[in-house]
């Protein structure tokens, strides 16, 4: 999110919720759970995230600043071989991207707990959300959008606009991006701004208070 406010003429492209994944002997079953054990434990439960500084990994700081606990963020480079660890059990949670984990939870390798958004993810319908979890307005999917640069003239940008938005309207392309987790981000040029500037702010927060680095 860094250097969001030089970026020009941005259009959303989609959204991707992020799931919280545990190895399936973590005993937590719900949210709750997890808060309470994670009091009990402060500092002591580790979860996986892809990088340092991602946009998961700020996922789960935020979290624990909301519910008012502490865990240890395990970076890896990449999606895969966090998996691969909380599969193994050298962790025991992750906040990932849904299509990292969703067939480890279909089949039985991983469980998840809670899902961002506003509604359940159709590829992993019996995982809640953080909202009906007791994590009300936990809004921290991350986006994928292009930008052009700032010279290009206002007309090309809104044709480029008009073509991505109906290009995501079509079923099989938003069935597609379903399928991997994520959905088509519907936006203007200007809600899309609003929205980049609004997450660099509320994450710049959370990178100062827990003294996150980025890698």
């Amino acid at each position: 999110y860094e250097g969001v406010e030089k970026l020009k003429h941005p259009h959303p492209i989609s959204n991707v919720e992020v799931v919280l994944a545990a190895h399936p002997s973590f005993p937590a079953k719900r949210i709750v759970d997890l808060v309470q054990i994670a009091k009990a434990r402060p500092g002591q439960i580790n979860y996986a995230t892809a990088s340092a500084g991602s946009p998961a990994h700020l996922a789960g700081e935020l979290f624990s600043m909301r519910v008012g606990i502490r865990m240890q963020n395990i970076a890896y480079k990449g999606g895969s071989p966090a998996v691969t660890d909380l599969i193994g059990g050298q962790v025991e949670l992750m906040f990932g991207n849904p299509i990292n984990v969703v067939t480890h939870v279909n089949n039985g390798r991983l469980k998840a707990l809670a899902v961002s958004g506003k509604r359940r993810l159709p590829g992993m319908p019996g995982v809640p959300t953080f909202g009906e979890g007791g994590v009300e307005n936990f809004d921290v999917g991350f986006w994928q959008g292009l930008v052009a640069p700032a010279g290009v003239p206002r007309p090309i940008v809104d044709r480029l606009a008009t073509e991505v938005t109906r290009i995501l309207g079509l079923p099989d392309i938003k069935e597609k991006m379903e399928a991997m987790g994520s959905d088509a981000y519907i936006a203007t040029p200007d809600e899309f701004a609003a929205r980049m500037r609004a997450d660099a702010a509320k994450y710049a927060d959370v990178v100062k208070q827990r003294s996150i680095k980025v890698q």
